[in-house]
């Protein structure tokens, strides 16, 4: 994990994974920057991570009681933006807080989805002034607009909220306060 030494405890969440214990209701999370990315890549596309809790994954997309809910897990910075994953275990300091950043590659498969439309949208990310504006576009006008953001080095939270407008979503749940890029 990518954090200070003082917060290097085990915390609850190995009675889930061991199964020890189940959550009381259907959980679903994206990751952040403090989680074990070791345990998280292997989910990369999603899945269990314990008895009734599911990861959507480094992006995903689940249905769920009639409602469709995606995710996108990370934090923002510019220089790993538009990098593809490349971290692998055994981390090195450098890699280890990488492996936490949301890539372009992860928005431009969101954007990709069948339909387009998500009721939920769920993020580590906080947004500049997200506001569900009902703005539609074509999926090849989106795709381009979010890769010449990143080759622009002007990517980011920018083309996140310019994907979850033009995906007309009824709802968005951020985890963290509201930040810019």
């Amino acid at each position: 994990m990518a954090v200070p030494e003082k917060y290097k405890e085990l915390g609850s969440f190995w009675e889930y994974y061991g199964g020890r214990k189940t959550a009381p209701y259907p959980t679903l999370f994206v990751g952040g920057n403090h989680e074990a990315i070791n345990y998280l890549r292997e989910l990369y596309f999603g899945g269990w991570a314990a008895p009734n809790i599911y990861f959507l994954g480094y992006s995903g997309v689940v249905q769920f009681g009639g409602i469709r809910i995606g995710g996108v897990s990370g934090i923002y910075k510019s220089f790993d933006y538009v990098k593809p994953h490349f971290e692998l275990p055994p981390y090195s300091p450098s890699s280890i807080k990488s492996a936490y950043h949301v890539r372009a590659s992860e928005i431009v498969k969101l954007s990709a989805l069948e339909g387009g439309k998500l009721d939920v949208f769920v993020s580590h990310v906080g947004s500049l002034s997200c506001r569900r504006v009902g703005v539609s576009s074509s999926h090849s006008r989106l795709v381009s607009l979010t890769l010449s953001l990143a080759r622009t080095g002007r990517a980011g939270l920018r083309s996140t909220v310019t994907w979850l407008i033009c995906s007309g979503g009824r709802s968005i749940f951020e985890r963290i306060s509201r930040r810019t890029g």
